[in-house]
């Protein structure tokens, strides 16, 4: 990581404030759709879980935003105040912690997800996350994991360079 061009502060407050203000969003939808039913608004169970899965990818999203950039980052899940505000959830995690989180979040989203079609975008889906966005945001996660010299990097390339062409 090279920052250097990074002078002050301001800009690693407002990346820190708004990837957390993303993720909060994301908490708060995913704990009122947890309280519902996909009955409720003429979904399947499909569809239900696909609209989950974008929410958890979005959220793994910011935290691979923050991992890259501040590495030791509070890992947040709801969006109950009295859940969030406990001093052991306000400590900062550990970087593999946050790694695994993400990569079992997204890793859950894969299944769900669903797969773009089209070749000119994703039809009345377009701008939605699908697979192929969850397995780009994986691969990123295990590339900066390990180091490009390795043969699990050369795995993981090859196989995600496979899988995202199709999703």
């Amino acid at each position: 990581h090279n920052y250097s061009e990074i002078t002050d502060g301001v800009e690693w407050s407002k990346m820190w404030d708004s990837m957390y203000k993303g993720i909060g969003q994301c908490n708060l939808v995913l704990d009122d759709l947890s309280r519902l039913s996909p009955d409720q608004f003429g979904m399947t169970q499909v569809e239900w879980d696909a609209l989950n899965s974008q929410l958890r990818t979005m959220r793994a999203y910011c935290y691979v935003v923050l991992l890259n950039h501040f590495r030791h980052c509070i890992l947040t899940t709801t969006s109950n105040p009295d859940e969030n505000m406990k001093p052991e959830n306000r400590k900062q995690v550990d970087p593999e912690v946050l790694f695994n989180y993400i990569v079992s979040e997204l890793n859950i989203c894969l299944e769900q997800l669903e797969t773009k079609t089209g070749d000119a975008g994703n039809s009345i889906r377009q701008g939605q996350f699908t697979k192929g966005a969850a397995a780009v945001l994986l691969m990123r996660d295990l590339y900066n994991k390990m180091s490009k010299n390795s043969i699990g990097w050369f795995i993981i390339h090859n196989f995600f360079c496979y899988k995202c062409a199709d999703n």
